[in-house]
């Protein structure tokens, strides 16, 4: 990280000399430093400070779930670096794309031997000087030179190669890798396709694709390749393209734009002009000695043509009405699958269909190329726009051996996994593999609960049992214990079964006494009046002798309660 920051002015320059070497023209490419900052250095930077902040949580060992059947024990898996990577870089982005491939080998633990393209040879000469002034030579290497040493450096038994460039040039890194049996990522871009449904506003969507069409004048993987729009607002959607390039390229583009990286790749996309067999409706115009192509919109050319078949790699924009979504998804899956699918629209049916119905790298909805720049995010290809990934944790992963371990316990608790094997084995063995996916975690969770369960339910059962024993004539709607001195009365004898308690019956005895005491005192007094005045007297003496001994009473409780 320091070197790359100590550095930073000789890359810029690097690039500088890149275009100057090429051109003999001075100041047409990179003209200022921001335009570098833009385009290489910042992200890079951001992808080297990701692998730092989160080199140990990618690196640590990863518990996973032990099976009964596997168990008991536990496993885990060990990311172990796959050993030496070799790093074939591209010259469209000869810092950017490189270093943050170096940065997630570092990060994997793997050393590495870099080949910068030969086509930007200043910049390879400022990586060669990062890796000897910053970094261990005994671990991390640099190779310079042409398309020869490309080749034979690919026949060496390297554990890992990573390539980024064109198709055809990654079928022959995949068949030298194929001798050595090596794993290769391969990023090889494609026709990446733009769909328009015109239920956005077409103003916004024309400025996107635009800016993204012309980063490093149209040199970038996943730059939107053609576009297929909705007839329906075809002819907006033009005027809108129209306005914006002539409002961020003036009517001097070459004053502003990059170059081509050299002479044949100028005249490359240029000649797609001449073939393409559909309608130049802005721009055109094209200065190969120059290496420039100005940005250039060209309606409905030939499916058939070079401008259609072939990944452009240039600023040239083809569009291509489409009348329904389905003839859109039909066109794109009529190609190769691409390293990246733009939609825009703002229809939630067509956004899943198109997700859903295509095949590509990855999709970036309402925008385009800023799903490369998310971390999180795994970036690679599908098809003939290559495989393998390099962001992030998933790029962190496609560098190094996912190793598994399984530690067993020692306790030889299941015999029945030996021979001789008998009837009651093989009944045993044959559950054991019908249950055996189950994790052991869960089932020994779900053993804790039912010992959880059980217990109160014991717990219940017997309190239940305690409380008829103890009592077995209290009403359950009494409590199963009561505070101390605390009768209880007005017993509901609706709960009792028929045995009787004993001091129920003489409770009962004595309250019928009473009453027929009771009733044959009534009878005395009727016959003898002046027993019955008598008996009245008596009777209110007895109720003021009550009320006077009531009062006495509470007034002896709130003494005690004070």
């Amino acid at each position: 990280m320091f070197g790359i920051q100590e550095l930073k002015h000789e890359f810029f320059l690097a690039l500088q000399k890149v275009l100057i070497y090429f051109f003999s023209i001075q100041d047409l490419c990179y003209q200022d430093e921001f335009t570098f900052q833009m385009q290489q250095y910042n992200i890079l930077v951001d992808t080297v400070k990701h692998f730092i902040a989160h080199v140990e949580e990618y690196a640590k060992i990863r518990r996973v779930s032990t099976t009964i059947i596997t168990g008991p024990g536990r496993s885990y898996i060990v990311p172990d670096p796959l050993g030496v990577a070799l790093i074939i870089g591209a010259w469209n982005y000869p810092y950017k794309i490189a270093l943050e491939q170096v940065a997630c080998c570092i990060a994997a633990g793997n050393a590495i031997v870099l080949k910068p393209s030969e086509m930007a040879p200043q910049s390879s000469s400022v990586m060669a000087k990062l890796f000897n002034n910053y970094l261990d030579k005994n671990f991390y290497r640099v190779i310079e030179g042409g398309l020869e040493v490309a080749v034979n450096i690919t026949k060496h038994p390297f554990d890992l190669i990573i390539f980024t460039g064109s198709p055809e040039k990654g079928k022959l890194v995949a068949k030298a890798a194929a001798d050595n049996l090596i794993p290769c990522i391969l990023e090889l871009g494609g026709k990446c396709p733009v769909i328009v449904d015109g239920t956005n506003d077409l103003a916004m969507v024309a400025r996107r694709i635009a800016s993204a069409k012309n980063f490093n004048l149209g040199q970038t993987c996943v730059a939107p390749d053609f576009i297929l729009v909705n007839a329906n607002v075809r002819d907006q959607f033009i005027e809108q393209l129209k306005i914006v390039f002539k409002q961020f390229f003036t009517e001097q583009p070459e004053l502003i734009l990059n170059r081509f990286i050299n002479e044949f790749h100028a005249k490359r996309v240029s000649s797609y002009l001449e073939t393409s067999g559909g309608k130049i409706v802005y721009g055109g115009k094209s200065n190969t000695k120059d290496k420039f192509v100005e940005p250039t919109i060209v309606l409905n050319p030939s499916k058939d043509s070079d401008l259609m078949k072939n990944e452009i790699f240039g600023p040239i924009l083809p569009v291509v009405e489409y009348k329904n979504i389905d003839e859109a998804i039909n066109y794109v899956n009529s190609n190769h699958k691409p390293l990246a699918l733009y939609f825009f629209g703002s229809n939630e049916s067509n956004k899943q269909r198109v997700i859903n119905e295509t095949q590509s790298g990855g999709v970036c909805v309402n925008d385009c190329m800023f799903h490369s720049l998310n971390q999180d995010l795994p970036f690679g290809g599908v098809g003939n726009s290559g495989y393998g990934y390099i962001n992030g944790k998933i790029g962190f992963d496609s560098c190094v051996h996912l190793k598994s371990v399984l530690e067993k316990n020692q306790a030889d608790m299941m015999q029945q996994r030996y021979p001789p094997y008998n009837e009651s084995k093989k009944k045993f063995l044959n559950f054991a593999v019908q249950y055996g996916h189950l994790k052991q975690e869960n089932v020994l969770i779900g053993l804790i609960l039912i010992i959880i369960s059980t217990i109160l339910l014991s717990g219940l059962f017997v309190g239940y049992v305690f409380n008829n024993q103890l009592c077995p004539y209290m009403p359950k709607s009494l409590p199963l214990c009561l505070n101390n001195n605390q009768a209880t009365h007005n017993i509901d004898v609706s709960y009792f079964n028929n045995q009787k308690d004993p001091r129920l019956e003489q409770l009962e005895n004595i309250t019928l006494d009473q009453k027929n005491s009771q009733e044959l005192y009534k009878q005395e007094t009727i016959n003898d009046p002046q027993a019955n005045n008598q008996e009245q007297d008596k009777t209110q003496d007895t109720l003021v002798q009550g009320n006077d001994n009531q009062q006495i009473g509470i007034e002896q409780n709130k003494a005690n309660d004070l």
